[in-house]
């Protein structure tokens, strides 16, 4: 939200009434420029069930116009944010990147295969392949490389033609 230097003055006060088992609370608010209204900017439980139920077979750019045209008040941020973080129990296994990765890809063992690499001090490195992939390209491809250092890949092929 918004914050306004408004030389505004909030002041609670409580003290014990005399005789009595009671307390007087006293409230003093005082604003000198007048505040955008606030809004609730939280997202409708229906809107966050909908995300939810399409997780798995919606993109978040198709979520956003599936979710605004039932909650047109629902903003593409809100979509795309309550959608990364509903999607981590989809792939995020591990608290750190690279581990995280590594337990996923030997989940699916039967698609991808993790190949192990010489360790590097210094160096973070992890290696798969696609066996879909791969078995197309056995026989016509000799190399295959992706690299992502900092921040930025590359992809580069050679045959052995």
């Amino acid at each position: 939200m918004r914050r306004y230097d408004c030389r505004g003055c909030l002041r609670v006060s409580c003290r014990e009434i005399d005789d009595q088992d009671s307390r007087q609370i006293t409230i003093y608010l005082q604003h000198h420029e007048a505040h955008t209204p606030y809004y609730d900017v939280a997202m409708p439980d229906d809107a966050a069930s909908l995300i939810r139920e399409h997780l798995e077979w919606l993109t978040p750019s198709a979520m956003v116009s599936k979710v605004q045209a039932s909650f047109p008040a629902v903003t593409a941020t809100q979509v795309h944010s309550a959608w990364s973080v509903m999607s981590e129990t989809l792939w995020k296994r591990d608290d750190l990147q690279l581990p995280s990765a590594e337990i996923l890809l030997r989940e699916y063992s039967g698609e991808a295969e993790v190949f192990n690499l010489a360790k590097v001090d210094g160096v973070e490195q992890l290696a798969w392949g696609v066996k879909r992939v791969s078995d197309r390209l056995r026989g016509k491809v000799v190399e295959v490389g992706i690299d992502a250092t900092c921040m930025l890949s590359g992809f580069c092929m050679s045959s052995r033609d």
